[in-house]
């Protein structure tokens, strides 16, 4: 698999609700676990179910682009017939390519637990 580079952090752009929710569901990780997107009051939100706790607030970058401030990682949706069907991850250089198992219902999460920035650094993949 070729190295890729760090995912570039830029400013977000606004999406319409029925566009964040294209992107809520469950992921499986190769090699195990699971992640959740789910919408909430302020926007994407995704939780590893390896790392509980780990909540990392996710911003659009451009159509089906969305990154995290925190990580530095960048998602890009890749759609199957319109529907969002995976997720490329992209992280210190790592790329996975996260399976969609099920739609995600609109979850709200509460804002403090959200926007904690004490959170552990999970790897997608090594280096």
């Amino acid at each position: 698999m070729p190295v890729m580079e760090p995912a570039k952090v830029t400013n977000a752009i606004s999406w319409e609700t029925a566009e964040l929710r294209t992107v809520a569901g469950t992921y499986k990780i190769p090699g195990g676990g699971k992640v959740t997107i789910t919408l909430d009051d302020d926007g994407l939100v995704l939780a590893d179910t390896r790392y509980p706790g780990f909540l990392l607030p996710l911003y659009p970058q451009s159509t089906d682009t969305l990154f995290s401030r925190t990580l530095g990682a960048q998602l890009v949706a890749v759609r199957d017939a319109g529907r969002v069907a995976r997720i490329r991850y992209q992280v210190e250089g790592a790329e996975v390519m996260l399976e969609r198992v099920e739609d995600g219902a609109v979850v709200v999460t509460p804002k403090e637990a959200v926007r904690s920035e004490r959170m552990s650094r999970p790897r997608f993949g090594s280096r």
